[in-house]
């Protein structure tokens, strides 16, 4: 079976097609790229005029929309920096292995502590992977890992 070429002009109207049709919830399909008239953006002003949200409305809103009442709730954890961040309201998110491991403890953390993983999986939570330290011991036991492994490189190239 032999593919059909198509011609560039073709190719242009297929893409600038296929940007409209892809515009987002924020463009509606094919106006991407327009701009509404004056006539109509006073029309849109108008409509919205003097529509206000009681505080009831409000409330049902936000009780539907956020959290676990959000269709796009994953359970309240999301990976960044391959850390596992958690939601303890509030608006925000804490790093899980801190809240194990002060679990672990007995108490909060304070803010010069800090969660070293010592298989260096930053998603590996278990107890046993976490050790609790100092921010400046911390940073001296990366050093010493990383000329360790430095001088296991050399070993290995020289061998």
């Amino acid at each position: 079976m032999s593919r059909k070429t198509i011609s560039a002009e073709t190719r242009e109207k297929l893409r600038v097609s296929s940007k409209r049709l892809h515009a987002g919830p924020s463009c509606p399909i094919g106006m991407y790229g327009r701009k509404h008239s004056e006539e109509t953006k006073a029309k849109i002003s108008l409509s919205m005029t003097g529509k206000k949200k009681s505080p009831d409305h409000v409330q049902k809103m936000a009780e539907i929309f956020r959290g676990d009442g959000s269709k796009r709730w994953k359970g309240g954890e999301h990976k960044k920096d391959g850390y596992v961040l958690t939601w303890v309201g509030s608006h925000r998110y804490i790093k899980r292995c801190r809240i194990i491991a002060q679990k672990a403890i007995g108490r909060e953390l304070k803010t010069s502590e800090c969660v070293h993983h010592i298989n260096g999986n930053r998603s590996d939570d278990r107890k046993e992977n976490l050790l609790v330290c100092m921010n400046s011991y911390h940073q001296v036991l990366h050093q010493r890992m990383k000329k360790c492994a430095d001088k296991n490189k050399l070993q290995e190239v020289s061998l």
